[in-house]
């Protein structure tokens, strides 16, 4: 080869690395900025054990299409009115190629039929399983319920990272 014809290889091999460098950095960008999601869950106390409330619910997803979720709260007795605040761990969502798990906190207004507002919900899923690993889906919901009747309708805003 040729001083200029190794000067030609170099440029083109910088150029080409420099391309790489800039998809590289725009893919990370997009990462990091997030993408928005939304769902709607149907849940419900599927049994109590050891003083914690297990539930378990389905429903959909903007991103991922058909979902479910498991949680595990503190056993709330019969009869309580008022305000509590929940913490909610563990919280687990299943896709169809995937899994995360995170807790979350929200408060619950309680009325004659039990469970009738969920409020000020926050949740942060980080330890992903499948396509979901590395990943995290951080957010807000809120929803309706009557525990009498044993169903909740939760409502989310979140970004998948």
């Amino acid at each position: 080869m040729t001083g200029r014809t190794r000067a030609g290889a170099a440029v083109a091999a910088s150029v080409a690395v420099s391309g790489l460098l800039a998809v590289g950095a725009a893919a990370v960008a997009a990462r990091s900025a997030g993408r928005a999601d939304s769902g709607t869950i149907y849940a419900a106390t599927t049994h109590t054990s050891g003083g914690y409330a297990f539930a378990a619910g389905q429903g959909t997803d903007k991103l991922f299409g058909p979902i479910a979720i498991t949680y595990r709260i503190k056993a709330i007795p019969a009869g309580t009115t008022g305000t509590l605040t929940l913490t909610i761990k563990p919280v687990i969502e299943y896709t169809a190629t995937g899994s995360i798990l995170g807790s979350a906190t929200a408060t619950l207004t309680l009325g004659p039929n039990g469970a009738e507002a969920i409020s000020n919900g926050k949740f942060s899923l980080t330890h992903g399983v499948g396509a979901l690993r590395g990943h995290t889906i951080k957010g807000t919901f809120t929803g309706t319920g009557n525990t009498t009747a044993n169903m909740l309708v939760i409502h989310s805003k979140s970004t998948y990272k």
